[in-house]
């Protein structure tokens, strides 16, 4: 069947499975999704389309006081810098050119990009441009595979820590 594999995984770590009946299975287009926990981080799987396509997200928990958004720079940072809408930078000037990262405390922002942080984040970019496909990091999750979302998460809370964000 189809939905098999998911099960398989479910069963195997001890995670819990929503939405997985032979009735949604019938009906591809409906979420599928797994829910626990990877190296005390929170993580959730969803089987989202008809493609088969999994998102990865992993939560911080508690999450960071800060709200602030990261992703690739792309077609929306084009476009925002055209309207005169500027993004924070962080005086790295690859990072800047690469990301888009808006927040209300740009300064708290910046204390918690950490040279390990951007280092983890410039490596969620790199994995995730091999695939097409896009990451995004908030002050409540990260999107993306779960290996590398954990470590995300392991590193942006070490530095939220130390910056006293969370």
């Amino acid at each position: 069947m189809l939905y098999e594999g998911l099960r398989a995984a479910a069963t195997k770590k001890g995670w819990t499975i929503e939405g997985d009946s032979a009735a949604r299975e019938a009906l591809l287009s409906q979420p599928i999704t797994i829910t626990g926990q990877e190296d005390g981080v929170p993580v959730q799987l969803v089987r989202a389309s008809a493609l088969h396509t999994l998102a990865t997200n992993a939560f911080f928990k508690p999450g960071i006081t800060v709200p602030f958004d990261i992703s690739t720079e792309g077609m929306t940072g084009a476009i925002a810098h055209v309207l005169g809408i500027e993004d924070v930078e962080v005086g790295d000037e690859a990072f800047d050119s690469q990301f888009r990262l808006v927040s209300k405390d740009p300064d708290a922002l910046r204390r918690l990009l950490t040279p390990d942080v951007r280092a983890v984040i410039q490596e969620l970019a790199a994995e995730t441009n091999a695939f097409g496909s896009h990451f995004r990091v908030t002050e409540s999750e990260v999107l993306r595979d779960i290996p590398l979302c954990v470590r995300a998460v392991q590193t942006v809370q070490a530095a939220a820590k130390a910056a006293a964000l969370l």
